[in-house]
């Protein structure tokens, strides 16, 4: 019950509604120089890495522990290079396609309200799904629409 109240105030959070200013806030270190090179790059893939933990922490420890309790190592290292490669693919896309990229990025911000507001109500709904009990529905549909789902729930 906690846990859809909290995503559910979250939810109201990214659609404005109710505005959370602690979470509104960024912090970061000011840097007297831009250091480019090898170095700027490892900087900057460090404090991304740091900035990123506790997104993706969650998951890759639920992925390792999956990992670890397969058959056998080969489907373990299965699991974990394909969460390598979907992390990995985004950005390298990003970097092969960059000024593409940009272009696209740029151009998309008049779909930022559609993507906030459908991102806030899809939050609000797991939300209201965990607080009454029946987010659990979502599960069975997906693994009745998407039957491959199920080598996953073994």
């Amino acid at each position: 019950m906690g846990a859809g109240v909290v995503l559910a105030i979250l939810g109201l959070h990214v659609a404005g509604i109710v505005p959370i200013r602690a979470l509104d806030q960024t912090l970061g270190l000011p840097t007297a120089a831009t250091v480019a090179g090898p170095l700027g790059a490892y900087v900057v893939g460090l404090s991304f890495a740091f900035g990123w933990s506790p997104c993706i922490g969650p998951t890759l420890a639920a992925i390792l522990t999956l990992a670890g309790t397969r058959e056998s190592v080969a489907e373990g290292m299965g699991l974990l290079a394909v969460y390598g490669g979907a992390m990995a693919a985004p950005f390298l896309l990003a970097a092969r396609f960059a000024e593409r990229f940009h272009a696209v990025v740029h151009s998309s911000t008049r779909w930022l309200p559609i993507v906030r507001w459908s991102s806030a109500g899809l939050i609000v709904a797991t939300g209201v799904g965990v607080m009454t009990g029946t987010f659990w529905y979502v599960g069975f549909w997906l693994l009745r629409a998407v039957p491959a789902l199920e080598a996953f729930t073994r």
